[in-house]
């Protein structure tokens, strides 16, 4: 077989692989629109289809020459790179296969390169150098896995996204107006992912909501983005992003349904299922940069008293903060659960909490949602659930309890969680996963410049496809162990 696909990629009379006008195809006309909203500020013309428009696609043999890696790889199934009609995979895809399995994986706790181990040529650092690394090394990380994907591997993925957009529905999608286009597109980025996504990587996200053993976030570096990205918006525009808007449909899709909610944020350009996220210091709320955001969950039913509450959200950095400052906090409800005392857990299973807004002028005080239990589920994988609502300029927020012990408690927690926190500085190109069920998240203060270079993440939210273990349903915990899919 290996014979028999050699002698058809060198083949000059084989129709179906991809010929070299591939890549060098004209755009879509609203794509050719669009180029001078993703060119603005970039500094030149020819807008990121004319900068792939002048690399060539590489014949079969060319690819051959590549090695019998990537041969290999091509006869299987799951990545057909070259017996395909022409647009399904560019054979920049095989060129970079060989190399997917050496993805870099930095487990919690703390941060090992994998592929260090097998490095003969290391240098040797005195004690006094290694002390000064250890001084100035991150903390390990303990509720967030970080992935390094190996640029290798992912080498030649913008190359082929482009030679296979072709109609307006790819990247025009909206969710609000045109549902059929919109889940068409995100079919589309779900076959992107699984075809470019190492394979240790892709088993990561697969057990993400289903293994009690998993991480409650993943911290994936190295995703190609866009090319050229426009200057961060300062209020919601028409920007479109189609890679990024593609890995982040795509892996929501691998965890379970990508989503939004009506109403929110469905007047964008995307009609509310991608939501950006940028400095906004005039709105308020949750858009003010300069104040932490303290930890909570994402619309959480018991607060709420919706049916909307996602499993997870994905955030992708189309651009980090240039200054470092924005972090990412991420805290296990399991490692909190850990240092809260049993009696500080006791109180907050016995008595609710119950969130008050205040009002500046006269001191009114307004319920907010229903009273709900800081601490639910099973005590080897409990669900904590602290809430927050941003100061604004004519209420502050508190949470209360009638019981003095639960109402201490929380507050341990909260500072808990502040001591314990993963910080995760997102940059361009990196993705973080959270399970909404088993952490809660939050932010640092940040100074934005308002110059369009500040911070600019896309979000959005999963539903995790029906699947729940039981330990998430209040049942009990021992029934299923992943791998195990049988239920009693």
């Amino acid at each position: 077989n290996s014979h028999l696909l050699l002698m058809l990629l060198v083949s000059p009379g084989v129709s179906h692989v991809v010929p070299r006008s591939a890549s060098t195809a004209p755009p879509p006309p609203a794509l050719q629109r669009r180029n001078s909203v993703w060119r603005q500020g970039a500094g030149r013309r020819e807008g990121f289809w004319g900068t792939f428009s002048s690399h060539k696609v590489s014949s079969g043999l060319q690819v051959v020459q590549a090695g019998a890696a990537a041969l290999a790889c091509c006869a299987c199934r799951r990545c057909a790179g070259f017996l395909r009609p022409a647009g399904e995979l560019g054979p920049a895809r095989a060129r970079a296969r060989s190399a997917s399995s050496r993805t870099v994986v930095f487990s919690h706790p703390g941060d090992v390169d994998n592929n260090n181990s097998n490095n003969n040529n290391t240098t040797t650092t005195s004690t006094a150098d290694a002390s000064a690394e250890q001084s100035t090394a991150p903390p390990p990380l303990r509720s967030v896995r970080r992935i390094r994907l190996d640029e290798t591997a992912m080498r030649g993925f913008q190359e082929d996204f482009f030679a296979c957009v072709r109609s307006d529905e790819e990247f025009l999608w909206n969710a609000l107006t045109q549902p059929a286009a919109t889940e068409r597109a995100v079919s589309r980025s779900f076959k992107r992912v699984v075809q470019w996504m190492p394979q240790d990587t892709l088993d990561e996200l697969l057990r993400f909501f289903v293994d009690p053993a998993a991480p409650c976030a993943l911290w994936i570096s190295g995703l190609p983005i866009d090319p050229e990205i426009p200057p961060t918006p300062a209020l919601p525009g028409e920007f479109r992003l189609p890679i990024c808007e593609a890995w982040l449909l795509g892996v929501a899709r691998v965890l379970g349904v990508p989503y939004g909610m009506l109403g929110f944020y469905t007047g964008n350009a995307r009609g509310g299922l991608i939501r950006d996220l940028s400095p906004k210091p005039g709105l308020g709320g949750i858009n003010q940069p300069h104040i932490r955001l303290n930890f909570h969950r994402d619309v959480p039913a018991c607060v709420t008293g919706s049916d909307s509450e996602p499993d997870g959200f994905l955030l992708l950095a189309a651009r980090g903060d240039p200054g470092h400052q924005a972090q990412t906090l991420v805290c296990a409800s399991a490692l909190l659960a850990s240092r809260l005392s049993p009696a500080e857990l006791a109180a907050l299973r016995r008595s609710p909490v119950q969130t008050e807004c205040v009002r500046h002028a006269g001191g009114q005080v307004t319920p907010y949602g229903p009273p709900f239990y800081s601490v639910q589920g099973s005590e080897l994988d409990p669900q904590i659930t602290l809430f927050y609502i941003p100061d604004h300029k004519d209420f502050s927020y508190r949470i209360v309890s009638a019981d003095p012990e639960t109402q201490t408690a929380y507050g341990h927690a909260v500072d808990l969680a502040s001591e314990l926190c993963d910080e995760v500085d997102l940059q361009a190109g990196d993705m973080l996963v959270i399970n909404n069920a088993r952490c809660n998240h939050g932010r640092t203060p940040f100074a934005p410049q308002l110059d369009g270079t500040d911070r600019w993440l896309l979000k959005t939210f999963v539903r995790a496809a029906g699947w729940r273990r039981p330990s998430q349903l209040g049942g009990a915990e021992g029934p299923l162990r992943w791998p195990n899919l049988l239920l009693k």
